[in-house]
């Protein structure tokens, strides 16, 4: 088979091709730049427009209800809530959490759930939340059927400031154990009996004051030190 020469192949009009390929592309793209400028212009919304995209309380309901199957397979309470606190909707571990269904939740406001000395701390909180459009957290105590629970929630309000997600988690068992630590805390350091604390290593981690006025050492003094540099029959010692 011969080769063909090389001068038999015309590629003078590579060039110019290419050009044309470019220049048709450069100007799709400015086409279409062009047409987003435009898009955008047209969805910029007037002063006196505005309130024309505030959403009615049927399209909140039906927009809940898009998010209620999702929800319903987490465990965590989740509401929607209006800037006034009226509860719009709820998924299931909400009513499991406050023992009422949904449209007894439904009915009511959240914050008459919320104890009166933690009413304006819930409702700092609330406003907030509608105010900086950041999430927001808070403690509070609820009294709901007749018992009393500790809750940590929080808060995000949505794009039209109508409404706001919030989630909130049972903490009653965590502020149980903080308060009994905080009774025993209180009798370790009040006690007058010397009581030094040590780890599985008989690591020295902390001490009371009786400590320090029987055997004259600080707890900065001993704090990582053995328990053996002391006389421990003195004292009772409390391994962790």
């Amino acid at each position: 088979m011969k080769k063909m020469p090389h001068s038999a192949i015309d590629d003078s009009h590579l060039p110019q091709h290419a050009e044309r390929t470019l220049t048709k592309m450069s100007a799709a793209i400015v086409q279409k730049a062009t047409g987003s400028q435009n898009l955008q212009r047209q969805l910029k919304v007037r002063p006196g427009e505005r309130s024309k995209l505030r959403i009615a309380p049927s399209q909140l309901d039906t927009s809940f209800k898009r998010y209620t199957e999702l929800d319903d397979f987490v465990p965590t309470a989740y509401f929607i809530l209006a800037e006034d606190s009226s509860i719009i909707g709820a998924n299931q571990a909400a009513e499991r959490l406050f023992g009422m269904s949904r449209s007894t939740l439904s009915r009511q406001r959240f914050a008459k759930l919320v104890c009166e000395e933690f009413q304006s701390t819930f409702n700092a909180f609330l406003e907030k939340t509608f105010a900086i459009g950041h999430p927001q957290s808070c403690e509070a105590m609820l009294k709901i059927a007749g018992r009393v629970i500790w809750i940590e929630i929080k808060a995000i309000a949505d794009p039209t400031l109508q409404t706001c997600r919030a989630a909130v988690s049972d903490i009653t068992e965590r502020k149980q154990t903080e308060r009994r630590l905080q009774i025993a805390t209180m009798a370790y350091q009040a006690i007058d009996e010397a009581i030094l604390i040590t780890d599985a290593s008989y690591r020295i981690v902390a001490v009371n004051p009786a400590f320090t006025k029987l055997t004259g050492y600080t707890e900065e003094d001993v704090v990582g030190q053995f328990v053996q540099f002391l006389n421990p029959s003195a004292m009772t010692v409390v391994s962790i």
